[in-house]
């Protein structure tokens, strides 16, 4: 703790030099939610990446009283501008329709996923914001053991793959059964505010064993036809984690683990991504061993290029509080 006090005055003496200085409040936002100061972490993310999160915007969230059957205008809204960009694309940053949510999202996860389905012993999968979904098309993987796969179905070894998108023609129809487990990849940063605690207890309601989430606590690539950015909730951890705990207590046989993800710039480097999980995981269900596996061939429009080296360990991913992550 005595570590991250002292980042914390360092870098509120270097914004006081420097106000502008928006990788330091990338920073900052991390490690005021990573010591729980819910408050100056909510602040400092409405001040650089979302007007809308505000002092209230916890209370807002946590009273709303939308459901699926009385959704918010917003939300009506935003599955109408994101159905545009998946027939449009997104001209104004040159994205192509095909490549526009094309399922890309979920590709940096799989072996994470895989070990949470070997964990849970999961035959069947849901893909709650699953885009065009041709991440589950003909895919060839290699693991560390030269052991090939021709999908993800097959690496993953389940029966049964559902995909919902309610923004995407072909996966509108909401699902009508439970799944043994939910992958949720860079959807719930999508939703507004008003309809992310109802969205998220749809999503263990219709799970039996386990969900899997990513969030992104900075702003998109892409913006809407109006020009505003697709990241319409940006919340630092403890906000998330506030909402999932309202619901999350609601289904105590559910396991999950919900990543949030941030910006990290390091002084004279690069920087990178860091992740605060939220888990209701134990750190001896977990295996030992990372796990690594390369995409050798997947659609063009996923828009990775092949090969792509995954590299996650499980212990770093689901039992500790914060982690580094690289993919190469």
């Amino acid at each position: 703790m005595q570590v991250y006090d002292e980042a914390i005055n360092l870098y509120r003496k270097a914004i006081a030099i420097e106000p502008n200085y928006l990788e330091v409040y990338h920073n900052l936002i991390y490690v005021y939610s990573i010591t729980q100061k819910t408050s100056d972490a909510i602040k400092v993310c409405g001040q650089i990446l979302d007007k809308s999160c505000d002092s209230d915007s916890l209370g807002v969230a946590s009273r709303s009283d939308y459901n699926r059957q009385n959704p918010s205008s917003a939300y009506l809204s935003y599955i109408d501008m994101y159905s545009e960009l998946h027939v449009d694309g997104d001209l104004g940053n040159k994205i192509s329709s095909e490549k526009m949510y094309s399922g890309a999202s979920m590709i940096p996860w799989v072996t994470t996923v895989k070990s949470l389905i070997t964990l849970t012993g999961s035959r069947t999968l849901l893909d709650y914001g699953s885009g065009k979904g041709l991440q589950y098309k003909k895919m060839l993987l290699e693991d560390e053991n030269q052991i090939k796969y021709n999908s993800l179905q097959d690496y993953w070894g389940i029966d049964e793959i559902y995909c919902y998108d309610p923004a995407y023609f072909l996966y509108q129809k909401l699902p009508q059964k439970q799944y043994d487990s939910v992958v949720v990849t860079d959807v719930l940063e999508h939703c507004h505010q008003e309809d992310v605690k109802w969205i998220i207890d749809e999503i263990f309601g219709l799970t039996m064993k386990f969900v899997f989430a990513n969030v992104a606590c900075y702003l998109a690539h892409k913006s809407f036809q109006n020009g505003e950015n697709v990241h319409c909730t940006i919340r630092p951890a403890v906000w998330w984690d506030a909402i999932l705990q309202s619901v999350a207590s609601r289904y105590p046989e559910i396991k999950y683990c919900f990543l949030v993800e941030y910006i990290w710039n390091d002084i004279g480097s690069e920087g990178g991504r860091v992740f605060q999980v939220l888990s209701n995981l134990n750190s001896f269900e977990m295996e030992i061993e990372p796990i690594r596996v390369t995409v050798l061939g997947a659609n063009s429009n996923l828009g990775i290029d092949v090969p792509y080296k995954i590299v996650v360990d499980p212990r770093n991913v689901l039992c500790s509080k914060s982690f580094f992550i690289i993919l190469g």
